[in-house]
């Protein structure tokens, strides 16, 4: 049985719009981590709502301030809001003034650079094309989302500045607080994919993509902040040795593996442990951990800034 999950009026409105767009009640209850009978819930509830707002009246003038603030950008969701009727009325208003916005249209209301992930060129390009493997979910339509922990909001911050948009990054606030980002680009998707990017990809990541070799360290701490661990062990209340875990597939974390070892001659092959299809790379060892930990953070400049500290902080011998 799913825990209890309270939707804002916010979510449970953008719930029935997928719907009606749509999403099947499968893709919203993993959406928004809810009951089947739930998802239904709110439709029924929400769609007698929708048929009393369809015949809220609105005046030639209230018509026009609508469309004239759609025209400006305004999503649907705020001028139903604040005209008190549904999206589709809006959208309705808006079409019969010849005011229509296609998906792509409505994405343009906020920067984006498209290109962004074209080639592999750069420290910052590696970096994020390897936290997206590792964090990040390609949707159906071209949606990228990314969404991470509310502590995390500044790295959600460094990656809008990194594509050049200035979308908003919303709340979730039911199960594990987070912060989130989602947008439509066929361009950027289709580059992601040319990295091993792609939709359901917890299995399918095998490599790292092609890049010089030299940003290949970049494109792994980019994935091991996303998906990895940095700490000490704890035996009998006390810290120990340090550590680094890693999840992914196994072919993935061999390879990664081998790109380690061959950076670094003196650090020992460790066991790939996998279970239920998910393989893990765990290095904890006084003085290896912390040469591994250099290879990857040493002389960086972009990083998840809490992992970033703890990688510091063990291989200059502080922690």
């Amino acid at each position: 049985m799913k825990k209890r999950v309270i939707l804002s009026e916010n979510q449970r409105e953008r719930l029935v719009d997928l719907r009606r767009s749509g999403s099947s009640i499968n893709d919203l209850v993993q959406e928004f981590d809810i009951a089947e009978v739930t998802a239904y819930k709110i439709i029924r509830d929400l769609g007698a709502a929708a048929e009393r707002k369809k015949h809220v009246y609105l005046s030639s003038a209230e018509k026009e301030s609508l469309v004239e603030s759609y025209k400006d950008g305004a999503d649907t969701a705020t001028l139903a809001k604040e005209f008190n009727v549904t999206r589709e009325v809006v959208s309705r208003i808006a079409n019969s003034f010849g005011v229509a916005r296609t998906r792509t249209e409505a994405n343009t209301k906020y920067s984006l650079s498209h290109h962004v992930f074209d080639e592999i060129n750069d420290e910052a390009t590696a970096y994020w094309i390897g936290f997206l493997a590792a964090d990040g979910s390609i949707g159906k339509k071209n949606k990228i989302k990314l969404e991470l922990a509310t502590k995390d909001h500044d790295h959600l911050e460094k990656f809008l500045n990194f594509i050049e948009s200035d979308r908003p990054i919303y709340e979730r606030c039911y199960g594990h607080p987070s912060v989130v980002v989602e947008f439509y680009s066929k361009q950027m998707v289709q580059s992601l994919a040319r990295h091993g990017v792609v939709r359901n990809k917890t299995f399918k990541l095998k490599n790292h993509p092609e890049m010089h070799s030299s940003l290949i360290k970049h494109y792994y701490r980019g994935y091991i902040d996303g998906d990895g661990c940095i700490g000490h062990s704890i035996t009998g209340g006390r810290w120990t040795y340090p550590y680094i875990s890693v999840l992914g597939t196994y072919a993935f974390l061999e390879n990664m593996q081998a790109w380690i070892l061959d950076c670094l001659p003196g650090v020992t092959k460790t066991k790939i442990g996998t279970r239920r299809k998910i393989s893990a790379y765990s290095k904890c060892a006084k003085s290896q951990t912390p040469a591994v930990l250099e290879l990857i953070y040493g002389n960086a400049s972009i990083y998840l800034d809490r992992k970033y500290e703890k990688a510091v902080e063990i291989f200059l011998g502080e922690g």
